[in-house]
């Protein structure tokens, strides 16, 4: 989050729109992104529906309780909401350069496809 916050200026730039996602409830996720000063949205996942839906929660043993978590992940979605690129394992000192490649790249397909028809419904 923080990498993304130092950096968000480049991923507008890039044609990305940032969002976090959290598991904390909605009160808590704001008190986070407040405190963090993001410059974009942290979302609340607290019924974890997101989090089960892209395969992000971590669930461990300890001392027979469980405890949920949500997998530090990135995803790149295009303009469609498509998911087009993941990272689940991510590697701080090329992570971020590696998010705007793909964004410019999904901009440069974006700019391509300028021309075709609205999907039914847009």
């Amino acid at each position: 989050m923080r990498e993304f916050r130092a950096h968000h200026d480049q991923l507008v730039a890039a044609g990305a729109t940032v969002a976090g996602i959290s598991l904390d409830p909605l009160a808590r996720a704001k008190a986070w992104a407040d405190r963090l000063a993001l410059p974009y949205p942290l979302l609340s996942d607290a019924d974890r529906r997101a989090g089960e839906t892209f395969g992000l929660i971590r669930r461990i043993g300890v001392a027979g309780w469980t405890i949920e978590l949500l997998k530090r992940a990135t995803l790149v979605a295009d303009r469609d909401g498509i998911i087009r690129a993941v990272w689940e394992d991510v590697k701080i000192k090329t992570h971020l350069s590696e998010v705007i490649e793909a964004v410019r790249h999904l901009g440069a397909m974006g700019a391509e496809v300028a021309g075709r028809e609205p999907p039914p419904g847009a």
